[in-house]
């Protein structure tokens, strides 16, 4: 379908993609493009929603949350402590938006 047929979504966004999600990313790009080699993909990372299954007290949750706010949380698989700039840093997002993602999550 056309962009035109879209709403106008924020595409300029620069942002770090996670390198579990960019792996997937890369797999569909690879299998879309064999198929449909005159098309082309633009990821829309803030229409993006993601959802994690984890347990909480040996119950089974599920937790959904948009693609800024999984970016932010993935940097804490390594890490138990992390500064709101090196936040802004890792994710290249800006500041507002970090503070934007953020906030929902405390």
């Amino acid at each position: 379908m056309a962009k035109t047929n879209w709403p106008d979504f924020e595409t300029n966004r620069t942002i770090q993609v996670p390198k579990e999600i960019q792996a997937l990313k890369d797999g569909f790009e690879k299998f879309y493009f064999k198929n449909n080699p005159k098309k082309s993909l633009e990821w829309i990372y803030s229409a993006s929603e993601i959802i994690i299954t984890t347990k909480f007290s040996g119950v089974k949750k599920d937790i959904q949350m948009n693609f800024y706010q999984y970016t932010i949380l993935n940097f804490y698989e390594n890490t138990d402590e992390m500064g709101f700039e090196d936040i802004v840093t890792r994710t290249g997002l800006d500041d507002e938006t970090v503070r934007r993602n953020i906030a929902p999550m405390v």
